[in-house]
């Protein structure tokens, strides 16, 4: 699921689960891991995903899953030190939750960065 403004939330047992908190941290991680500097569009092939559930991880992922050049690296504690407390203290949190249906992948795309910044560019 991506984070939309409007994302879905997930209900719980204690009320519905909101992931609108991930979109900051997770688009300020995205910003500092494009190649810099980038054309206008490169942004587009960016995404930053975390898995939720029992294997929780966080990855930065160049190109789409289908193409045979995408490239496809996990986010290390120290590059994302807040972040990574975020997630694991959420997946705690609604572990009952996220449970119940499997595991739930959220993510953003260098596009939504274009969108924030009014369609600036680096390069």
């Amino acid at each position: 699921m991506n984070i939309p403004d409007a994302s879905p939330m997930l209900q719980s047992a204690e009320s519905p689960i909101d992931f609108q908190p991930f979109k900051a941290p997770m688009l300020n991680l995205l910003r500092s891991l494009l190649p810099s500097p980038r054309s206008r569009y490169e942004a587009f092939d960016h995404n930053v995903e975390i898995s939720l559930g029992q294997n929780v991880s966080i990855v930065h992922r160049v190109g789409d899953l289908w193409r045979s050049d995408s490239t496809v690296r996990r986010v290390k504690k120290v590059q994302a030190p807040n972040l990574w407390d975020m997630v694991r203290s959420f997946n705690e949190r609604h572990a009952d939750a996220l449970d119940i249906g499997g595991f739930y992948t959220l993510f953003v795309n260098g596009s939504a960065l274009l969108e924030k910044e009014g369609g600036r560019s680096d390069g």
